[in-house]
This record gives structure tokens, C-alpha cells and sequence, in this order.
């Protein structure tokens, strides 16, 4: 009779707790639940880093190299009015940056603050470009030193590059008392037109140096055609120019 009561009590215990689980566990679990995602600051699903690698599409730290700034200077363009470039470097075959904010800093030559100037950037895969501000007003202050630096932590992702297909034809410098003048045509060597292409210009003199820089933008070049872009620089000291580096950009496929 006792194991009879026992079995009884066993089985009720039982089946209440079967009714909690339906009643209680189940829908409780089902509305609390969150799934993983690669925004939750945890480290789930196939991810190799905390919200890094696997699925996710940012990039882990140890997956990539920091992009390197080889120079970052200002470029006169008008009484007290200056362009600012930095040159960034990316090494990474397959890593891109979709929005780099960043700050440059102008100091006269006594190391006083003459102006700053914030923005923000893309870094395409493999490839060096030009961190370009217009029309800087230095207040007539000469600029002596410029300095550039990104102002949050870089979100790497994987991308794949997409302008490998333009080339830089047809290129002529000019330069008088006046003012320089650099062209060129871009030409789209692939089966479809490419749109929104930013197009940037770097001056070097026959030692390297940087002797100027601009940026200009072409709509769309057709496949298989070409379209010209032009970059000119006022004349304050004529400049000593050797060489030209152009760099035509377009945004990267990002892969997730």
C-alpha cells in the first residue's frame, strides 16, 4: 500500500512538473529567448573572436593589419584656405573599412593649434588612398605641421575589391605662373559600367616628395570606354613635379 501512495505521489510530482515545463518553461523560453547575433558582445554560433570572425562580418584584431599613414600634409588653395590630405596605406588583401572616422590637427610653427578639421573615410581592400579634406580656413596662420588620426577603433571586414578592373590612360601634366593642371582618362576594362568612382591625384617631385594632391569624382564610365578626369592646382610657387600617382576608387563588395 505504501509503494502504491508512493508511485501515486511520484507520478503526480511528475506530471506537475511536466505542466510547469508546458505551461510556464516553454513560453517563458520562447519570448526570452534572443539568438545569437554578431552585435550581442558575446562570443556564440561559429564566431572566432567576441562578435569577430566565422559568420560575422567584421574581421577579427588578429586577423588584420592596422593601416599604415605614411604622410599628412596641407595643400594651399587660397589665401588662409588649405587642402588637407593623408595618405593611408591598407595591406590587407581582403579587408576593408567601411567608415574610418578620423581628425586632422594644422599647428603653425610655433605648435600652436591654427585649425582641425573631422571626417570620415573608406579603406578598400589592398589598396592606399587619400584621406582628403577641402577648404580648411587657417585664418591666414601658415600651416608648419600637419598630424592625422583615426578617432575610433577601425571595423575591419572582409571585402572584395572592385575597381581592379580601371586603368589610368592617356595621363598629361602642365605647369606655369599660373597654376598645374593634371589629366587623365580612366578606362573601364570590364563587361559593365561602374558608377560613383572617386578619383584621387597625388604630385611628386624627383626626390618622392609630395607636392600636391587633389580628388574629383566621375558618375559612371560605360564598359569597355573611358572618361577623362581633370585636377587643377592655383598657382602659389610653381610646382616640381616628376611624377603622378592617380587612384581611382570605388566602394568594395563586402562579402557579408
Amino acid at each position: 500500500m505504501a509503494q502504491w501512495s508512493t508511485r501515486r505521489k511520484s507520478k503526480y510530482a511528475l506530471g506537475v512538473c511536466i505542466a510547469i515545463i508546458v505551461v510556464i518553461v516553454i513560453p517563458a523560453y520562447i519570448f526570452l529567448y534572443t539568438p545569437p547575433t554578431c552585435t550581442d558582445g558575446i562570443l556564440n554560433q561559429d564566431e572566432t573572436g567576441v562578435d569577430c570572425g566565422g559568420s560575422c562580418p567584421r574581421i577579427c584584431s588578429t586577423s588584420y593589419v592596422s593601416p599604415q599613414v605614411s604622410w599628412a600634409r596641407a595643400d594651399q588653395i587660397g589665401e588662409g584656405l588649405y587642402n588637407l590630405g593623408a595618405y593611408v596605406q591598407n595591406v590587407n588583401l581582403l579587408g576593408g573599412v567601411k567608415r574610418a572616422s578620423y581628425i586632422f590637427s594644422v599647428f603653425d610653427r610655433e605648435g600652436h593649434l591654427i585649425g582641425e578639421r573631422k571626417g570620415v573615410m573608406s579603406i578598400p581592400p589592398h589598396k592606399n588612398v587619400v584621406a582628403f579634406e577641402r577648404g580648411v580656413n587657417t585664418n591666414k596662420s601658415i600651416p608648419f605641421k600637419v598630424t592625422f588620426a583615426f578617432t575610433e577603433d577601425l571595423a575591419w571586414e572582409a571585402a572584395q575589391p572592385t575597381d581592379d578592373t580601371l586603368v589610368v590612360v592617356d595621363r598629361q601634366f602642365s605647369s606655369d605662373e599660373t597654376g598645374s593642371f593634371l589629366q587623365a582618362a580612366i578606362e573601364n576594362r570590364s563587361l559593365v559600367p561602374i558608377k560613383n568612382i572617386q578619383v584621387q591625384a597625388v604630385l611628386y617631385d624627383g626626390n618622392g616628395n609630395v607636392t600636391g594632391f587633389s580628388q574629383s569624382v566621375v558618375d559612371v564610365i560605360n564598359r569597355q570606354s573611358k572618361e577623362y578626369v581633370a585636377f587643377t592646382w592655383r598657382a602659389y610657387g610653381k610646382r616640381d613635379v616628376a611624377s603622378s600617382e592617380i587612384i581611382p576608387i570605388v566602394t568594395p563588395q563586402y562579402s557579408k
